[in-house]
């Protein structure tokens, strides 16, 4: 008769403790390596994106201005948020007979952390006078309502803008490169740049 196996030893194929928590402890350091990468990497898809809708509301525009055959307004809102003013939105606006200004599209909002870039020689926009909405214009979503002001930029009614222009969309707090959308004054063509 022969005598019964030698019964393994349970513990014999599996981790300590003391591996699993090196191998959780590495993997912690290279996800906090690579974060920072991820997190840029789709701010920038957000802003690429962002610049999209934009060029294409502006390409919207002027293409209702020929098809009007008549000027229209791209009004581009500042809202206050705390003591500075931010350019966060779009809308364009065709003028009737009578000079009033009824809106031919929504109000476009650029997403949280994008902003229209206020510094120097960035955006054209910021040489336009700035105005305060009419009595009788629309009022924004809350909490906007009419605590905004804007600068109108024209397209006239063959398409083209009265000068070249161009505007910088940016990462609100980041001095990482923008994309600019420049509207050709000849064409009235709208591209967007990525440095």
């Amino acid at each position: 008769m022969r005598p019964p196996p030698p019964h393994a030893d349970p513990a014999a194929g599996a981790f300590t403790l003391v591996e699993m928590l090196t191998v959780l402890g590495v993997i912690v350091l290279v996800l906090a390596m690579v974060m920072p990468a991820l997190n840029g990497m789709l701010d920038g898809r957000k802003l690429d994106a962002t610049a999209g809708q934009v060029a294409a509301s502006l390409r919207l525009a002027r293409q209702q201005a020929i098809t009007a055959n008549r000027d229209l307004e791209v009004r581009f809102y500042e809202f206050r948020e705390g003591e500075t003013w931010t350019m966060k939105a779009l809308q364009a606006f065709l003028p009737d007979p009578e000079g009033a200004a009824r809106p031919v599209s929504g109000a476009f909002f650029l997403p949280p952390g994008v902003v229209v870039s206020g510094r120097t020689g960035e955006s054209t926009l910021f040489t336009l006078p700035e105005r305060t909405p009419e009595p009788d214009a629309p009022a924004l979503p809350p909490p906007v309502a009419r605590n905004y002001r804007y600068r109108a930029f024209l397209f006239r009614a063959n398409g083209t803008p009265p000068a070249k222009s161009w505007l910088t969309l940016r990462l609100e707090g980041r001095d990482a490169p923008g994309v600019t959308i420049a509207i050709d004054a000849a064409t009235g063509r709208v591209s967007a740049f990525v440095p």
